[in-house]
C-alpha cells in the first residue's frame, strides 16, 4: 500500500451531513475496525463535529481520534479531552508558538493543516507541531529534520485483535 511505502499515516476526516453526525461516526468506526489492513498503523479519525468523534469513541475506542479546528480557542481545543482525542488538528494559519506550547503542555499532539510550503512546515515543527497535512507532501518530505516533535519512526498504533 502506498502509505506503507512512503512511511505516511492516514487521517480519515469525517464530514457528516446535518443530522447524521452520530451515524457517520458509527459507520466509519465499524468499517475501519473491520476493513483496515492489520499490517498498517491504525488511521487517525478526525472531524470538526464533536458528536461524530464521540460516536467513534463509543464504538471503537482503540481508534485514535482528533478534533479539527479552524481557530484554536482554548475552550474549543480543551473539549478534545472529553472526546478522548489524542491530537488536535488546526488550520496552520491560526497557529503561533504560544498556542502550540499550551496544547502540547495539556498533552495533545498538534497537527497542522494544510501546509504546502517547506518553509512553513519547518517553522511549525520548530514550534512543536508533530505533523502536517499537505496537498504536496513530496515538497515537504523527506527533507524535514527529525526532532523532539517529529520522531524518526512514529509509534505504530494497532487495533486490538
Amino acid at each position: 500500500m502506498v502509505l506503507s511505502e512512503l512511511g505516511l499515516g492516514a487521517n480519515v476526516e469525517l464530514k457528516p451531513d446535518r443530522g447524521d453526525a452520530i451515524e457517520t461516526g458509527i459507520v466509519a468506526a465499524d468499517a475501519l475496525a473491520r476493513l483496515w489492513p492489520a499490517h498498517l498503523p491504525v488511521p487517525l479519525i478526525s472531524s470538526f463535529v464533536p458528536d461524530t468523534i464521540e460516536a467513534v469513541q463509543q464504538r471503537a475506542p482503540a481508534i485514535p481520534r482528533s478534533l479539527l479546528l479552524r481557530s484554536p480557542t482554548s475552550k474549543r481545543w480543551r473539549g478534545a479531552g472529553v472526546l478522548g482525542c489524542v491530537t488536535v488538528n488546526v488550520d496552520h494559519r491560526h497557529l503561533h508558538p504560544a498556542v502550540v506550547a499550551e496544547m502540547r503542555k495539556a498533552g495533545y499532539s498538534v497537527l497542522a493543516y494544510t501546509v504546502n510550503s517547506e518553509v512553513r512546515a519547518r517553522e511549525l515543527f520548530k514550534w512543536g507541531v508533530s505533523s502536517v497535512f499537505s496537498d504536496v507532501p513530496q515538497m515537504i518530505s523527506p527533507p524535514l529534520p527529525v526532532g523532539p516533535s517529529r520522531p524518526e519512526k512514529p509509534p505504530l498504533l494497532r487495533l486490538p485483535s
